[in-house]
């Protein structure tokens, strides 16, 4: 400091050193301030150290004066946390959302924090920023740590905004719902895609290929799809107990089968209702006790549930 006396950072440096050995960091981190005002990280550190020593109106008015003096994302974000650890949920998600309106990138600290200041889902819905680009990375966080709470709300408010392009990655999220026990969240996202017109709903008739996710059908056989409908092959070499192809049916009106297909032996349809909300509608193939398993081809034109 001898040969740069006017250096803010040596005296940040210095205050770095005695706290470290048990110090007060006080007196440089004030140097440092006299020395260069628009110091944001003197004013932060000081803020912190004076939290520290339970002077809470004195942390506060320092960090907004870092804030004051530097508009980037530390500043913001320091206040953030500032503001959750003095539950203070207002300013909180004031300065949370200003911490991500300046955020670039790698956002999971962010998103970790709203996780563990949001009681609710509606309150996470309020706190992630309304840009389709944050809630769909933070959807992709939560499957990171294998998690659905909250996703729900988040993806249908992605979904309403999005692309055609980005609503493609909000279609496993209904299938993630399900498998999580959320089946009414899963079907309340996979209308709204319908909707957009990202996914053939209802898929009755196959006027798609099956997408193997949220209520389309899942094949456990190959198939084709053709202008008739589902076309599907056996050359006798198939398991004798299999599951061809299955759907989920979101609060069926009943367990009635109607489907307009070539009926071949072996092949039922098989529906459980197991669930309050749910039912499962599987084209199921036991070999008939006393013949040779199937060799041939089904042509499957619809199949749902009725009343």
């Amino acid at each position: 400091m001898q040969l740069e006396p006017g250096n803010a950072d040596y005296r940040i440096w210095l205050a770095e050193h005695e706290e470290f050995a048990g110090g007060s960091p006080e007196r440089p981190l004030r140097d440092a301030l006299r020395l260069r005002p628009v110091h944001s990280a003197a004013w932060i550190r000081l803020g912190l150290w004076e939290e520290s020593r339970g002077n809470v109106r004195d942390a506060e008015s320092l960090l907004l004066r870092a804030a004051e003096v530097d508009r980037l994302h530390v500043p913001r974000w320091t206040l953030a946390n500032f503001y959750f650890r003095q539950k203070r949920q207002a300013e909180f998600a004031l300065w949370l959302d200003r911490a991500f309106a300046m955020s670039y990138g790698d956002r999971r600290a962010l998103f970790d924090l709203a996780l563990r200041a949001a009681p609710s889902e509606d309150e996470l819905l309020r706190l992630i920023p309304d840009s389709v680009e944050i809630r769909l990375a933070f959807l992709r966080h939560l499957a990171s740590l294998n998690r659905t709470a909250g996703a729900a709300a988040i993806a249908r408010a992605a979904a309403s905004a999005a692309t055609p392009e980005q609503t493609r990655e909000l279609v496993s999220w209904s299938t993630r719902l399900i498998d999580a026990g959320d089946a009414a969240g899963a079907h309340a996202l996979w209308t709204l895609l319908c909707g957009r017109g990202v996914l053939a709903c209802p898929n009755d008739s196959f006027r798609a290929d099956p997408s193997g996710e949220g209520f389309d059908w899942r094949l456990a056989h190959p198939a084709v799809r053709t202008a008739g409908g589902l076309r599907l092959r056996f050359d006798g070499s198939q398991p004798e107990h299999a599951e061809i192809l299955w759907r989920w049916v979101y609060r069926p009106p009943s367990v009635r089968v109607r489907a307009d297909w070539d009926a071949a032996p072996g092949f039922t349809w098989v529906v459980d209702r197991s669930g309050t909300d749910l039912a499962r509608l599987t084209l199921r193939y036991d070999r008939p006790q006393g013949q040779v398993r199937y060799r041939g081809e089904i042509l499957i034109r619809s199949a749902r549930l009725e009343p």
